[in-house]
């Protein structure tokens, strides 16, 4: 009974997954026929597809009413997939300031936050933590599940979302090779340091469109990694691309 169903956006269409391709995040099933199939911020993770993906996502991307990705990466796959164009549109997390769940920095900003995904890379990111380390003169502190990240001072493997956001909002810096670490970085207004993985397309592209793109490292770059240490927080450059991505979705449910 529906009027509308929304699918998105993290890496919801990428059928490189346990699961593989998976029809339903494209919204294959039936529904009734006045009901709008809308993707907001969806994406594909990555340019290389699986053959199911790229046989069948073309169809169903068509059914559409309203399209609308996470990235460029994405938008190129919509088009060669199915002809059709996508808008690009901000994460869905970055349409909220979280000031109701944490109104104030609620530590000093003396420690450097780490959060990392994955083992790829890894050493990178131990890297650029004891460089911070030593030329900040503060602890680190490792924010995941995970407790092999090396150099760490604290580790802290059982956030739950309040405590997650609390501990990237009172650091001083933020050292991560997670999209959503950038992305609450960026939205947080704090001095930050990605490191690059096997896929950095996804940085890159949220990185870019927020004025960033120094703030991405590729390799063990002392130069680099000591001039963002001395450097202000990000301004914050995703206001316009905020209201745009909300009159997208407001658009694509009238």
């Amino acid at each position: 009974e529906c009027d509308a169903v929304v699918v998105g956006s993290d890496q919801v269409w990428n059928g490189n997954g346990s699961g593989g391709f998976n029809p339903v995040y494209f919204l294959d099933f039936a529904l009734r026929p006045n009901c709008r199939r809308i993707s907001y911020a969806a994406c594909f993770g990555q340019v290389d597809q699986p053959p199911a993906t790229q046989a069948s996502a073309g169809t169903l991307l068509k059914k559409f009413d309203a399209l609308s990705v996470r990235n460029e990466l994405s938008r190129n796959l919509v088009r060669r997939l199915s002809g059709r164009d996508a808008a690009v549109v901000l994460d869905p997390t970055l349409l909220h300031d979280y000031a109701d769940l944490v109104p104030e920095p609620p530590r000093d900003g003396k420690y450097i936050l780490v959060y990392s995904i994955g083992s790829g890379h890894r050493a990178l990111g131990e890297w650029i933590a004891a460089r911070a380390r030593l030329k900040l003169g503060m602890p680190v502190v490792t924010l995941y599940p995970d407790a092999r990240f090396g150099g760490a001072d604290r580790q802290v493997l059982t956030a739950g979302p309040r405590e997650w956001l609390a501990l990237v909002k009172g650091a001083g810096l933020v050292v991560t090779n997670s999209f959503h670490g950038t992305a609450f970085a960026l939205g947080m207004g704090k001095r930050f340091i990605s490191w690059s993985g096997s896929r950095p397309e996804r940085l890159e592209d949220i990185l870019r469109r927020a004025g960033a793109p120094d703030h991405l490292a590729l390799r063990q770059d002392e130069a680099q990694v000591d001039a963002l240490l001395c450097a202000p927080p990000v301004p914050h450059r995703l206001e316009a691309e905020r209201e745009r991505s909300l009159a997208f979705l407001k658009g694509a449910l009238s």
